[in-house]
C-alpha cells in the first residue's frame, strides 16, 4: 500500500466515524453509552465472578471495523472525481461477508454472556453502529455512489 492509500483509508476511517454526528445515531449511542454505564455500575460485571475470561472475546467485534474500512480503501476510488470505478462484486461480498459475520458474533455475544446481558447488549449495539458506518463509507468507496 502506498501512501495515497494510506492516507485514503485514514480519510475512510474518519468518515465512518463521521456516523456519530446523524442526529438519530448520535442520541442512540448517547442512550447506549448512558446504559453501559448503568448497567456496569448495576451489574457489576468484574465482581462477583460474573465476568468470565472469554467474555473479554466480545471486543474481538472492533477487528471488523478496520477491516471493513481497509476493502473500502483497497478497491476504492482513490479520486472521487473522476468516473465511478467498475463495482467489484468480490469486495461487496467481502464487506457483507464481514457485516453479517459481525452481526452473528454479536448475537452469540449476547446468548453467551447470561448475567451480563444489559451489558452485553448496550456493547455490541454501539459496536455494529460503528460498524454500520464503516460499512457504508466502504460500499460508497467501492461503487463511486457518495452521498
Amino acid at each position: 500500500m502506498n501512501n495515497d492509500t494510506w492516507a485514503y483509508f485514514n480519510w475512510l476511517l474518519l468518515m465512518s466515524l463521521d456516523i456519530v454526528k446523524l442526529p438519530m445515531v448520535g442520541w442512540a449511542c448517547s442512550l447506549l453509552t448512558v446504559g453501559l454505564v448503568v448497567s456496569f455500575a448495576w451489574q457489576r460485571p468484574f465482581g462477583d465472578g460474573h465476568w468470565k475470561r472469554y467474555y473479554s472475546l466480545v471486543l474481538t467485534q472492533f477487528v471488523f471495523f478496520p477491516a471493513l474500512v481497509a476493502v473500502g480503501a483497497l478497491y476504492g476510488s482513490i479520486n472521487p472525481k473522476h468516473a465511478p470505478p467498475p463495482v467489484n462484486h468480490a469486495a461487496e461480498m467481502a464487506i457483507n461477508t464481514l457485516f453479517y459475520l459481525s452481526l452473528t458474533l454479536s448475537v452469540f455475544w449476547l446468548y453467551r454472556m447470561k448475567g451480563l446481558r444489559w451489558f452485553a447488549f448496550c456493547l455490541v449495539t454501539l459496536q455494529q453502529i460503528f460498524l454500520v458506518g464503516a460499512m457504508a463509507v466502504a460500499h460508497m468507496s467501492i461503487t463511486g455512489d457518495w452521498i
